[in-house]
């Protein structure tokens, strides 16, 4: 009797789960043919901007230390104009471990927080990083004028103590023993 039931229970899921099915495809069959194929376009569109961004990196390595070659220097423009979407392939590309492209790295992220206020914040973030390498293109990063007053305020504000003391790099040995009175005032 108890497996007749389960039986009756198991058979019913397997109704109601294949008319859902059937809905699902039928709805699906009933849209508009131009609406897919955007949505196909677009997804490849953006395989296209993915490997895009990958050229544009792997150009970013040829230059000297101090000195990016043209072609590097027009890869850093066009990662820039790319922006915020460029990013997180630019985070990865650090996993390769080769110095020339962690400069071309350094220069563009740096760039490109100067564009958008968001890029300066998830820069800020990565100075906790657990990877060494990606704390020191943070810093270097934010290593410009602009960026100043934000690593002041992340310096006084951060509980997190490798975010602070990364923050604390960027400065000179007597901004950091006014920033640390500072920070000894706000823990009063």
């Amino acid at each position: 009797m108890l497996r007749k039931n389960l039986f009756k229970s198991a058979f019913a899921v397997s109704l109601i789960s294949l008319s859902i099915l059937l809905l699902t495809i039928n709805s699906t069959w009933g849209t508009d043919k131009s609406s897919q194929s955007q949505q196909i376009k677009s997804l490849k569109i953006t395989n296209a901007k993915k490997t895009r961004i990958a050229k544009l990196i792997k150009i970013l390595e040829k230059r000297n230390i101090d000195n990016p070659s043209d072609a590097a220097r027009d890869a850093r423009e066009e990662l820039v104009r790319i922006g915020k979407s460029a990013v997180p392939q630019l985070i990865k590309a650090l996993e390769q471990n080769r110095s020339l492209l962690t400069f071309g790295i350094i220069e563009t992220l740096s760039e490109i927080a100067k564009k958008d206020a968001s890029i300066l914040q998830f820069l800020i973030e990565k100075l906790g990083d657990k990877n060494l390498q990606v704390r020191f293109v943070a810093i270097s990063a934010l290593r410009d004028s602009n960026f100043q007053t934000a690593l002041i305020k992340t310096a006084k504000d951060s509980t997190n103590p490798k975010i602070r003391s990364s923050a604390m790099r960027y400065f000179s040995q007597d901004k950091i023993k006014s920033l640390r009175q500072s920070i000894a005032e706000l823990k009063k």
